[in-house]
């Protein structure tokens, strides 16, 4: 029982790191050029 909770935890983890890196992934390219943009002027 306390095994198949814990997997259950590490599924939903893993899960949520997948939308997140998607998340970061689809925002990070606009702070890169968001950055370089700031850091000329």
């Amino acid at each position: 029982m306390k095994k198949s909770t814990l997997l259950l935890l590490l599924a939903h983890h893993y899960s949520y790191c997948e939308i997140l890196r998607k998340e970061i992934r689809r925002y990070g390219l606009n702070f890169f050029y968001l950055n370089n943009y700031i850091n000329k002027t």
